[in-house]
């Protein structure tokens, strides 16, 4: 069967590319080898997932090196998924130097590069000649080479010399033999061959760990409906932060909402989180870290930046974290389907992050799995303002989740000024999206039978110390009292008048980001801050992304 081989290469460097091609045209005419690059790909919407496809399939890479490849993100992205390929034993990495660069700086230098002695291909005073000596290369690492009598002459007397030793420690032998012999009859007795599996088994499998049963949550959501405190601003009857975004029904109407334009915080913080990422990581030297996600959301912007730290390091891991089976799923999808990534290094938890002993036992999951090297933690979107306590959420998570010198990337909504009109527009930017409605409704259309009439929500935005608190409820506005059966069992009185809290969320100004920073007690390393929105009177609503370190 004929070797896959992926040529990964800069545009700027596509001469080198074609000689390259020339070079191997004599193996590919014997059928010994088969080349794709992406001068191969057919454009239009599906050119990503067939990027993707041969990503996948191929079993050896080229990398041809030069200054242009180290300064193209997409480069680096495809080398650091053909280099976590290798460390899992399913591909060979070979750089092929083309002109005089710092590569050996990079991660690359891991590979034993070509031509030998790492000599760039463009100092040679015939070019001709370093191509030669890079496919005479290749052909060696794919074991494509003819090899001479003396050749095999040695290898069968390293063969002899092996048998003798293994009569001399024949004792020590059998003891290995009963040790093999005792153990569980599976490929899956170690890291590798687990990851390999998922990675070939052909389906779109994830292991997650599941720190909950959804009985647990169901409960919860029972003792908060069945709150017998009755309330027009939604403080009694609520769904609790998480439980917005729990199950398949919140999931899905979350999705539909921030990929619309008119959920601006949502829909434009994510198309511009790229950037702003690159910016922060201009200002902070980040270590080889695994990236642990707190609430991972579309995954769009976990794929980014685990997609910059396996450059750093291809071993690292991704642990997304959120209590919704599904909105795992998504997150999962969409990082597994950036260039770099292996899904099989990816370990899902499914657990509550707000509360200690959840913390506490995913602490302990992480000691197992990871080595000694830090870890970067996040809480984007602004997730944080979901919860009643934002400030004891974050010192929990610091106290039972972090280790000295692990890091925080941390996401606020802001307004630089709290006023009539700027509450009265941080009101609208929730009420005059659909989708965003629909998602608000979609908890109490899951696990209730309440009949939701027209659907009709009320947002009610007030000032609370340095912060605008947004709120969506669902009142009963009719002259009845409701019965409401819980789903899993539990029913709760909805009385006239009375409101459910389906929804919460802040936009804090630079004294109340500040006091959320202070609160966690972490240095402050690099910030980037971004504006989205001016009101009719120049009053502003943004975005500002914080990276933190636990001393």
């Amino acid at each position: 069967m004929a070797e896959q081989i992926f040529i990964s290469y800069s545009r700027d460097d596509r001469k080198f590319k074609k000689d390259l091609e020339k070079q191997l045209s004599p193996l590919r005419n014997k059928k010994l080898i088969a080349l794709w690059s992406d001068e191969q790909l057919k454009g239009g919407a599906k050119w990503e997932n067939e990027l993707v496809e041969r990503l996948n399939k191929s079993t050896c890479f080229l990398l041809l090196i030069s200054a242009n490849y180290l300064n193209s993100n997409f480069c680096q992205h495809e080398a650091s998924y053909a280099t976590a390929k290798a460390n899992l034993g399913l591909a060979r990495v070979i750089p092929i130097i083309l002109s005089p660069c710092h590569w050996e700086e990079t991660f690359l230098s891991s590979h034993q590069a070509l031509p030998k002695g790492s000599k760039p291909i463009e100092t040679w005073g015939n070019q001709n000649t370093a191509w030669v000596n890079v496919i005479d290369g290749i052909k060696e690492s794919l074991g494509l080479v003819s090899r001479s009598t003396a050749v095999i002459e040695s290898e069968i007397n390293k063969l002899k010399k092996l048998y003798r030793d293994v009569q001399e420690k024949g004792s020590s032998l059998e003891n290995e033999k009963k040790t093999i012999s005792n153990l569980p009859a599976t490929n899956l007795s170690n890291e590798k061959s687990i990851r390999a599996a998922i990675k070939n088994a052909g389906f779109d499998w994830t292991l997650i760990f599941a720190g909950e049963r959804d009985g647990q949550y169901l409960n919860e959501i029972r003792n908060d409906l069945e709150s017998d405190s009755i309330s027009a601003d939604g403080s009694g009857k609520r769904f609790a932060s998480g439980f917005s975004y729990w199950g398949i029904g919140p999931t899905l109407a979350w999705q539909d909402s921030v990929s619309k334009r008119t959920y601006r915080v949502a829909y434009e913080g994510i198309l511009e989180f790229p950037d702003r990422w690159r910016k922060v990581l201009r200002k902070v030297e980040l270590p080889k870290a695994n990236y642990i996600s707190l609430g991972a959301g579309t995954g769009e912007k976990d794929s980014y930046i685990y997609a910059e730290l396996l450059i750093k390091d291809p071993k690292a891991l991704y642990f997304p974290v959120d209590m919704t089976f599904e909105m795992l799923k998504f997150a999962v999808k969409k990082v597994s389907s950036y260039p770099s990534t292996l899904p099989s290094s990816i370990f899902p938890i499914k657990t509550d992050f707000s509360k200690v002993e959840k913390l506490k036992a995913t602490r302990r999951l992480l000691n197992e799995l990871t080595n000694e090297k830090s870890n970067l933690f996040s809480l984007l979107g602004n997730t944080i303002a979901n919860f009643d306590e934002p400030e004891l959420i974050l010192q929990r998570i610091i106290n039972n989740l972090m280790k000295s010198g692990d890091y925080l990337a941390l996401e606020l909504a802001w307004v630089d000024e709290i006023n009539e009109e700027s509450i009265s527009e941080a009101t609208k930017e929730y009420s005059n999206s659909t989708a965003f409605r629909q998602f608000a409704l979609s908890a109490l259309l899951q696990n209730t039978d309440l009949d939701l009439g027209d659907k009709i929500i009320d947002m009610q935005s007030k000032k609370v110390n340095n912060q605008i608190q947004i709120k969506a409820v669902f009142p009963n506005h009719s002259d009845e009292d409701k019965v409401v059966n819980i789903l899993g069992g539990g029913t709760f009185m909805f009385t006239a008048e009375d409101t459910i809290r389906l929804y919460l969320t802040r936009k804090f100004t630079t004294d109340g980001m500040a006091e959320i920073i202070k609160s966690t007690g972490l240095e402050e390393i690099g910030t980037d801050t971004w504006k989205y929105m001016n009101t009719k009177n120049k009053k502003s609503f943004g975005l500002t992304l914080i990276v933190l370190k636990k001393p």
